[in-house]
């Protein structure tokens, strides 16, 4: 349902302002989307235009609509989907306030962003994540979780964990002792969180997910907005550091003239421990998911101690760089027009598939 009385010169504290009387007066669920952008605003929308999005300006607020994909558009009884977007160029953060279901947003938002260059969902790393809702049930001690999904993450000195040979395992728990059965299951098979559906007595009810997307029920909203903020700060931290990637010709006066000479500045995702041949190999021969779609071509791959080069193909953005790997590390070096977006989706796939404590770090030799 849209909004009503929404003018052409909002702000985002005026817009938050009629989202709340109009949550509590209606009591329907909201969803926010985060995504990371370096796009610049005006780009950003007339892609969505292009995409099939209707944009209208409203201050600094932006709404974008668009029809089912599976609609003809001439049933009167068919509202198109709308996104309440505010772009918040200081941080590269694009922020979208919706009615539609998440499954809903996956297929018309998120189908945007994962062919543009320059834009792509957050994501919370996982430790990051079962982190913040450590802290979340310090802070509300009183706090339910009502409802949790969970995954098998392969993590380093795991202790107890049933039958570890299992790698693929997924929990989804409805029950208001979910709090005490996701440290149960934690604990006996080696899982973490990645949604769940927190309720503070007297305060808020709300689903936070670490692929960016969040639900608020009732209550409070600026509880949400204090988590999400909190969420976003390491992702945030890391991708200051896959921005330093790139790929530059520097001018080079030689004396008779001037010499564009190619500089590349890579990035290295740091292992936590030595990883091994037959576990690069498999990760070569699967380099699609959810959200990324990775393709390696000119491999050279040596058995023994590992050796790893060739070249990636972000086949979701159309867009490549060049990787080696060894035991220890995996160095990412741009092209010219490699987007941060396919570097970051890069590193979540190796710490999904290979290592969930590797880490970003600029490459030795190249400072902060």
């Amino acid at each position: 349902m849209p909004l009503k009385g929404l003018s052409g010169s909002l702000s985002f504290v005026s817009f938050l302002d009629k989202l709340k009387f109009h949550q509590k007066s209606s009591n329907e669920e909201v969803r926010i989307l985060t995504y990371i952008t370096n796009l610049p605003s005006n780009d950003l929308f007339e892609s969505m235009t292009r995409f099939g999005f209707k944009v209208e300006y409203l201050g600094e607020i932006v709404q974008v609509s668009i029809q089912d994909p599976n609609s003809d558009g001439q049933d009167g009884d068919v509202q198109p989907s709308i996104y309440y977007c505010y772009h918040d160029t200081q941080r590269s953060l694009l922020l979208c306030f919706t009615y539609d279901t998440i499954e809903e947003a996956i297929k018309k938002m998120d189908k945007f962003v994962n062919q543009r260059r320059g834009i792509a969902p957050i994501w919370i790393h996982p430790l990051t994540f079962d982190k913040i809702r450590k802290q979340i049930l310090e802070r509300y001690p009183k706090t339910l979780i009502v409802e949790f999904h969970a995954s098998r993450v392969r993590r380093e000195r795991e202790e107890a964990v049933l039958r570890e040979q299992y790698q693929d395992r997924y929990f989804q728990y409805n029950g208001d002792d979910g709090r005490h059965t996701l440290d149960e299951i934690s604990r006996s098979y080696g899982v973490l969180p990645h949604s769940i559906v927190f309720v503070i007595p007297n305060l808020a009810k709300f689903r936070i997910t670490n692929k960016g997307k969040f639900t608020f029920n009732h209550g409070e909203i600026e509880v949400l907005f204090e988590i999400i903020n909190e969420l976003l700060s390491e992702f945030l931290e890391r991708k200051k550091i896959i921005d330093r990637a790139k790929a530059e010709f520097i001018p080079m006066n030689f004396g008779k003239g001037e010499v564009k000479v190619p500089h590349v500045i890579p990035v290295d995702i740091v292992f936590s421990r030595e990883v091994e041949f037959l576990e690069v190999q498999k990760l070569i021969d699967n380099m699609g998911g959810d959200d990324f779609n990775f393709e390696i071509f000119d491999t050279l791959l040596i058995q023994g101690s590992v050796h790893l080069s060739g070249t990636v193909i972000d086949k979701n953005k159309n867009t490549g760089f060049n990787i080696t790997c060894n035991s220890d590390r995996v160095t990412l070096s741009p092209t010219k027009d490699t987007p941060f977006d396919s570097l970051m989706q890069f590193y979540k796939m190796i710490t999904e598939r290979l290592d969930l404590n590797a880490r970003v770090e600029l490459s030795p030799g190249i400072t902060g």
